[in-house]
């Protein structure tokens, strides 16, 4: 499967776009000063979903090399383009389903907007102070980007589930 460019280039334009987000963010000043809380921080929770993943990708790696790389890969295809496209524009099986991946679609490109914003909003203080993985820069960012990258293969794997057959009705 090779890589196609559309939704490279898609993918890219959002995440310089939540950059120019979050510079204008952070050069407007933050929100009222909020005060730290340690539950605010859901550091435990990001260690145990980074082992956990890292869990599920060796046995996915060892289990079947080439899979692992098509299915990491699939999101940046012309395949990948056509199923992110399609979802957006609310075709393809039943209205459940359809559902399902267009809200897939429309998260997996928030993450990369996301992913942007935060890389320099988070420069400001208030802004991380009471994030998930802060309160530190760099605690903030990879509890943020773990996130990004598990809903985003998350997502992608809704999109690539293949339709079921829907039944013929007798008589038809």
């Amino acid at each position: 499967m090779a890589l196609d460019r559309r939704p490279i280039t898609t993918y890219a334009v959002l995440f310089g776009t939540g950059v120019a987000l979050g510079g204008a963010r952070l050069a407007a000043g933050g929100e009222d000063p909020v005060p730290a809380r340690p539950v605010a921080t859901a550091n435990w929770i990001h260690v145990l979903l980074a082992v956990a993943a890292l869990a599920a990708g060796a046995v996915a790696w060892h289990r079947n090399r080439h899979a692992t790389r098509t299915f990491l890969r699939r999101p940046l295809t012309a395949t990948g383009w056509r199923e992110l496209t399609r979802a957006l524009l609310w075709r393809g099986g039943a209205p459940p389903a359809r559902a399902a991946r267009f809200v897939a679609a429309v998260l997996m490109l928030y993450v990369p907007l996301r992913a942007g914003v935060q890389v320099l909003a988070a420069l400001d203080p208030d802004f991380t102070r009471a994030a998930w993985g802060g309160p530190t820069y760099a605690g903030a960012m990879a509890a943020h980007y773990l996130d990004g990258v598990l809903i985003f293969l998350a997502a992608s794997v809704v999109l690539a589930t293949r339709r079921v057959r829907e039944p013929v009705p007798a008589g038809e």
